[in-house]
């Protein structure tokens, strides 16, 4: 008897999936693969599971990600290596995973590939969830191992303005914390992870809680807080560097990407809902209009 006898699991095959014509239809039919969502996703290390295979490789690979630190500061390309391992990972993370998501927007392509192979559209969000997190995890790390490299502990803390930079820094890592706990505690995993790009939900509405309720988007202003406190703290020339890329990034993230997002259900019925998020390439103009047209009360900040 096989696994999939014996637990009664039905075998998903590529000629099981939908045609990607008919996505909308997909979705009436399945309704609970619209609405259904998982538990316990990994935002940075927050409910790691050391069972769980994606994240054993998240942890690999930041620890690999840090060993580069030490094992390359023997050679006389290492700080340029670091250097430019920071660099790389916030391309990837702001442009690279950018561009994902605006075509994802508009043709759904990373949702049909799933499709296309026996998978749901949860799945394909789920995959997209733990790139997003190695992502985001990485580009962290990798600044901050920019700015230790150039760092160098004082050995007065009272001569010129060494004890300042380290509070402000301090202060400005403890407020990109504070800003990313509050963002997650009113957005959720659905709004934390772009889940409005992928799948369905019945209830599309912002409801302006906790910081929302004194920004309206707190991602463009506090959102690289940290890379500055760090910056602060390194006091480097690199530092400043790589924190006004981040800002840079981020602030066209935000312009370019965070503007694609699917249209609220109190402006369409249900049907039409279905037909515009799932709007092929050459509709996909139309979802930008309609979302432009919308009140800005109703767009998702994230």
């Amino acid at each position: 008897m096989s696994q999939h006898e014996a637990f009664d699991i039905p075998l998903l095959t590529p000629s099981a999936s939908p045609p990607q014509e008919h996505l909308p239809d997909y979705f009436h039919q399945h309704p609970d693969q619209i609405t259904s969502q998982p538990s316990r996703d990994l935002i940075v290390f927050r409910n790691f599971d050391p069972f769980r295979a994606v994240d054993l490789s998240l942890l690999v690979i930041v620890l690999y990600t840090i060993s580069t630190f030490f094992l390359s500061r023997s050679v006389v390309w290492g700080q340029t290596f670091i250097v430019v391992q920071a660099v790389v990972w916030r391309l990837l993370h702001s442009v690279g995973l950018g561009i994902l998501l605006s075509v994802q927007s508009s043709d759904k392509v990373w949702t049909k590939h799933f499709i296309k192979h026996g998978a749901t559209p949860w799945e394909a969000w789920s995959q997209w969830k733990s790139i997003y997190n190695t992502s985001l995890c990485l580009t962290y790390v990798s600044f901050f191992l920019a700015c230790l490299q150039t760092y160098h502990l004082p050995e007065n803390w009272t001569v010129g303005t060494t004890l300042l930079r380290h509070t402000l820094g301090i202060l400005l890592i403890g407020l990109h914390l504070w800003t990313s706990v509050s963002i997650h505690e009113v957005l959720g995993d659905f709004g934390w992870f772009f889940g409005d790009f992928f799948v369905l939900q019945q209830e599309y509405r912002l409801t302006y809680t906790g910081i929302y309720r004194y920004l309206n988007n707190p991602e463009r202003l506090m959102g690289s807080a940290a890379f500055w406190g760090m910056s602060l703290i390194s006091f480097s020339a690199v530092a400043f560097s790589l924190a006004l890329l981040a800002q840079a990034s981020n602030l066209l993230f935000i312009q370019f990407v965070e503007k694609y997002l699917p249209v609220p259900e109190t402006d369409i019925d249900e049907a039409t809902y279905a037909k515009v998020v799932w709007s092929t390439d050459s509709e996909g103009s139309r979802v930008n209009k309609v979302s432009e047209t919308s009140d800005d009360s109703d767009s998702t900040a994230r």
